[in-house]
């Protein structure tokens, strides 16, 4: 069953490539429903097992540093690089690879589906990023966010896992003793999810039987500062923001523990700072000389970390976002959001275009073109023949939208 299933599987593959149908899991669901046991039969035997990688914010940013990372030492990764982090999508990417030989599995996962994976194939490492309000139609509030982690670390741990959370995050950081974090004077980089309502900030655990493995000390000017068992080491990075730079200590962290004594600090840097954006994460796209950045938004504390980043440049900016089911339907958390570093917006696209402008509107800030149609604000950015710097904020169907439209008028990397 097996066998005919991949077969199947990799035919939809195929076809699905033919015909330039991107982002989509429906090659695993079909082979799911064949063989339902078929990514757990896979995954079964890798010499260095599954690393699973979960958690709010940072998921798809953080699987891609630390795959490359590893394959600097040589190991062969199979990972799901699109961020389509359910079941199917993990078993479309198997498919899509070959089905090669791989070392590892670093598998990003959803925080509510994922479960039912790791339910069947327990990870050998877990590597937990953050908690935040997002998608509450599917989560609810971030308590039953954080008990799923929890979920998660517990099953890691009974099977003699290896589980690394984020030191910063107080609703996780009891899951564990190994730790990543940032240091107090990076705190206003980082708020928290309360911090948006209220004063209240977040601490560092300052548990003694905790060990930091890589902690990020500062950053600016795109260079970030880690400390690494009581050594400093700086790293040019071309993943921007400080919110990277952090995805960035998770990863080196992880892999650290995956690579024991084999793991290279100095080495692992320098591959660090070679390491370009993951899909539609400050992903850039050239068209008539113009640069276009993707970014994925789809929560407050990863929508403002992102404008922070790029407030300082001189860019045309505009907002994408939608409500289709894998956005999430409640997009009142868009209020949330501090938009006055971005005083002027080229255009508000998308389903709930009309909702994000009167936002705007509230802060005083101008806009420039307000059209639902994602198609038109493409045309207009691919007509414009003077040379442009254009960050675009969508929500997940956005993104795969704005991305195949713009494939049409450039060499974009295929995605599955």
């Amino acid at each position: 069953m097996q066998i005919l299933a991949e077969f199947i599987g990799k035919t939809v593959v195929f076809f699905c490539k033919l015909f330039h149908f991107g982002g989509s899991a429906f090659p695993g669901l079909v082979v799911e429903k064949i063989c339902p046991t078929y990514l757990q039969r896979v995954l079964s035997d890798l010499p260095y097992g599954v690393l699973v990688v979960t958690g709010t914010n940072g998921k798809t940013t953080t699987s891609k540093i630390v795959t490359e990372l590893l394959q600097d030492y040589g190991l062969r990764v199979f990972t799901n690089k699109t961020g389509s982090n359910f079941s199917r999508g993990v078993i479309s990417e198997y498919l899509s690879s070959g089905t090669k030989s791989f070392d590892i599995a670093v598998l990003e996962l959803d925080e509510a589906h994922g479960i039912k994976l790791v339910e069947k194939v327990a990870p050998n490492y877990l590597l937990l990023l953050n908690v935040f309000r997002d998608q509450l139609d599917r989560f609810g509030e971030i308590n039953y966010t954080a008990k799923l982690l929890e979920k998660f670390a517990k099953i890691t741990t009974e099977n003699g896992g290896v589980v690394v959370i984020n030191s910063n995050d107080p609703l996780i950081t009891e899951f564990s003793d190994l730790h990543f974090g940032f240091s107090d004077n990076m705190q206003s980089f980082f708020p928290d999810d309360s911090s948006l309502h209220s004063d209240s900030k977040t601490n560092s655990n300052s548990n003694s039987k905790t060990q930091n493995i890589f902690q990020l000390q500062n950053y600016k000017n795109s260079i970030a500062t880690f400390e690494y068992q009581s050594n400093s080491y700086n790293a040019k990075l071309q993943l921007l923001g400080a919110h990277n730079a952090l995805n960035s200590a998770a990863a080196l962290s992880i892999v650290s523990k995956i690579l024991d004594s084999k793991f290279d600090a100095q080495k692992s840097i320098k591959t660090l700072e070679m390491i370009k954006p993951a899909f539609g994460r400050g992903e850039k796209i050239t068209i008539n000389d113009s640069e276009i950045y993707l970014n994925l938004v789809k929560n407050p504390a990863g929508f403002n970390s992102s404008l922070k980043t790029i407030a300082s440049k001189n860019s045309k900016v505009i907002y994408i976002i939608n409500d289709d089911y894998a956005d999430g339907r409640d997009v009142s958390w868009l209020w949330d959001v501090d938009y006055s570093n971005i005083l002027n917006v080229e255009a508000v696209s998308g389903k709930r275009a009309y909702d994000l402008a009167l936002k705007l509107k509230s802060q005083n800030i101008q806009i420039n073109n307000i059209d639902e149609s994602i198609q038109n604000i493409v045309d207009q950015i691919v007509s414009n023949k003077q040379p442009d710097n254009y960050q675009i904020f969508c929500t997940y169907t956005a993104l795969l939208k704005t991305r195949a439209l713009l494939s049409k008028h450039t060499d974009v990397e295929h995605i599955l």
